[in-house]
C-alpha cells in the first residue's frame, strides 16, 4: 500500500512538473516571442480575450486584415469581431490557426479570405513563415503537429523542426533585443484592422474582373479549402469566403471562380468582391492603398457590404455598450487617432492646423507654447492662437497652455521660471520654463512642454503644439511653426 502511494505521489509530481514547466514556457514565449504576424490582431491578444467572447473570427493573408475594418463592424453593426491572420499566409496555416482558436472561442460567424487560392505550385514555407506563423502559438499537440507540416514543407530535417518547435533559435537571438513592449503590450485592444489612408494610382478597373474562364486550384490548397470547410460544419460554425478586391491578374480571377464552383457545391457563400466591384462603389482609382491591398476608403466600402449581411444573415448580438466588450471602442478610437494625425500633417500651414483642431474630439489634449522669439516679426500668431482662446495680452507675456474639450486645465502666464506638472486621465503633463537670453543678449523663454516622459518641442523660435489622446495615452502629433522660416508646420521626423 505504501509503495503504490509513492507511486502515485510520484506521478503526481511528475504531472505538476510537467504543468509548471509548461506554463514557465508559454509565459516566457510571450515575452521572448515575436509579437507580429504580419498583421492582425495577433496571438497573444487572442489568447488574453475571454472565452467565447468572439462573435465573428476573420481568417487568411494580409488581405484579411487590410480589408476588414473591425472598427466599422463595431460602430456601425455593433458586432465584436476578431481578425486572426498572418501576412503571405497560406491556406495550411489558416487552417491551424482555425482550429487553434476554436479551441477557446466558439464564433457565431467566420470569415476566411480566399486571396492564397491564386498561389501557384504546391505549398511551401519560409523559415521567415514558420517563425511568423508559429511564434505567438502556445505550445500543445497542435502546435507539434502544425510545425511538422510547415517544416515538411519547408524541407527541415527532424532536428530543425524540433528546434522550430521548441523555438529555440529565436529565444537565442532574442533576449539581447527585450524592449518594455516586451512586458507590456500598449495596443492590447487591437482587433486586427489598423488600416491607410495611402492612395496608390490605379489608371482603370482591372481587366481581369470580367474574366469567366475557370482555373483549377492547385490540389493541396483545394484540399485545405474542403478541411476548412468541414472544420467549420463540424463545429456548427457558418463559413464565409471572401476575396478582398485588388489589382488581379485574369489567372487570379479564373481560380476566384473555381472557389465559387467549390462553395456552390458546400453550400458556403463565397464573395468575391472583384466581380461585385461595382455594387458596392469600389473604385479602383481611388481606394487602393498600394499594389495589392485596399485603403481606408475601400475598406470601408467591403467592410459595410459584409457587415450589412452578417446582421441581415447571422444571429449576432449588439455589443455596442458592454463594459466587457470596451475594448472594441478603443480599438475603435485608436483607428480614429491614426485618422487625426495623418489629417494634421496634411495641414499646410499654422492657420490650418488650428481650423482643424477645433473639431477634434473632447477626450483630446493640446498643448500649446511660444518659444524664443517668437515675437520677433510682431503679433503675426494672434489671429490664429484667438480661436483657442488666447487673447492679446497672454500672447505678450508668452507661456504654455494646456486645453482640453476648449477649455484651460493650465496656463502660465510667461513670467519667471517653473516647473509643474498635471494629470488628465492617464496622461501625465509636466511643462518647464527657464529663462535665456539671444546671440544679441536680449532675454527669451525657453519652454520644455514632457508627456509621459517624453520630450516634445519642434521648433525653438515660435509657436509648438502638441496633441495627446488621453483615454488611449497616445500622441496623436507634435508640430511647430517658426517664424524665420515659413509658416508651416514642421516636425523633428519627416513624414
Amino acid at each position: 500500500m505504501k509503495i503504490k502511494q509513492q507511486q502515485i505521489k510520484i506521478i503526481v509530481k511528475i504531472i505538476v512538473f510537467f504543468l509548471i514547466l509548461c506554463l514557465t514556457g508559454n509565459y516566457l514565449m510571450g515575452i521572448f516571442g515575436y509579437k507580429d504576424t504580419g498583421g492582425g490582431g495577433g496571438w497573444e491578444r487572442f489568447y488574453a480575450s475571454e472565452r467565447e467572447s468572439l462573435d465573428v473570427m476573420i481568417f487568411g493573408s494580409s488581405h484579411a486584415h487590410c480589408t476588414v475594418d473591425n472598427a466599422i463592424l463595431w460602430n456601425d453593426y455593433g458586432i465584436a469581431s476578431y481578425t486572426l491572420s498572418a501576412g503571405s499566409q497560406d491556406l495550411d496555416s489558416t487552417y491551424y490557426f482555425m482550429r487553434e482558436s476554436l479551441k477557446t472561442q466558439q464564433p457565431k460567424v467566420v470569415l476566411v479570405e480566399a486571396v492564397a487560392v491564386t498561389l501557384e505550385g504546391e505549398i511551401t514555407n519560409s523559415e521567415t513563415t514558420i517563425i511568423r506563423n508559429t511564434m505567438g502559438m502556445r505550445w500543445s499537440g497542435l502546435l507539434y503537429e502544425y510545425v511538422g507540416n510547415l517544416a515538411e514543407s519547408a524541407g527541415y530535417s527532424p532536428t530543425m523542426r524540433n528546434e522550430a518547435f521548441i523555438k529555440v533559435p529565436v529565444i537565442h537571438s532574442r533576449y539581447r533585443e527585450l524592449t518594455r513592449e516586451d512586458f507590456e503590450d500598449d495596443l492590447y485592444y487591437l482587433k486586427g484592422y489598423r488600416g491607410s489612408n495611402d492612395h496608390w494610382p490605379m489608371e482603370a478597373v482591372p481587366e481581369a474582373c470580367s474574366v469567366t474562364e475557370v482555373m483549377d486550384i492547385e490540389p493541396e490548397r483545394k484540399g485545405y479549402l474542403i478541411k476548412i470547410i468541414e472544420l467549420c460544419e463540424m463545429e456548427d460554425i457558418p463559413l464565409i469566403f471572401f476575396a478582398a478586391p485588388y489589382p488581379l491578374q485574369p489567372k487570379d480571377q479564373m481560380k476566384f471562380n473555381d472557389l465559387a464552383q467549390l462553395a456552390e457545391e458546400y453550400q458556403v457563400p463565397f464573395i468575391n468582391f472583384n466581380s461585385i466591384y461595382q455594387d458596392i462603389g469600389f473604385d479602383f482609382t481611388q481606394d487602393i492603398r498600394d499594389g495589392n491591398h485596399v485603403n481606408n476608403k475601400g475598406a470601408a466600402k467591403v467592410t459595410d457590404y459584409l457587415g450589412q449581411m452578417l446582421k441581415e444573415t447571422a444571429d449576432l448580438p449588439d455589443r455596442r455598450g458592454e463594459e466587457a466588450y470596451r475594448q472594441w471602442e478603443l480599438h475603435s478610437q485608436y483607428l480614429e487617432d491614426a485618422d487625426i494625425t495623418w489629417q494634421l500633417k496634411r495641414q499646410p500651414d499654422i492657420t490650418d492646423y488650428l481650423d482643424y483642431l477645433q473639431g477634434i474630439p473632447d477626450r483630446y489634449l493640446v498643448i500649446l507654447s511660444l518659444d524664443g522669439n517668437y515675437n520677433a516679426l510682431g503679433e503675426i500668431f494672434t489671429e490664429e492662437l484667438a480661436v483657442l482662446g488666447i487673447d492679446l495680452d497672454s500672447y505678450h507675456k508668452g507661456g504654455v497652455w494646456i486645453i482640453k474639450d476648449q477649455e484651460f486645465l493650465f496656463y502660465s502666464d510667461g513670467e519667471g521660471e517653473y516647473d509643474k506638472e498635471l494629470q488628465s486621465g492617464q496622461t501625465k503633463v509636466r511643462v518647464r520654463s527657464e529663462i535665456g537670453y539671444d546671440k544679441e543678449g536680449e532675454e527669451i523663454r525657453m519652454s520644455e512642454v514632457i508627456v509621459n516622459s517624453e520630450s516634445y518641442g519642434e521648433v525653438i523660435n515660435g509657436v509648438n503644439i502638441v496633441v495627446y489622446d488621453t483615454e488611449l495615452n497616445r500622441l496623436v502629433d507634435a508640430a511647430g511653426t517658426d517664424i524665420y522660416i515659413s509658416r508651416e508646420m514642421v516636425r523633428e521626423t519627416a513624414d
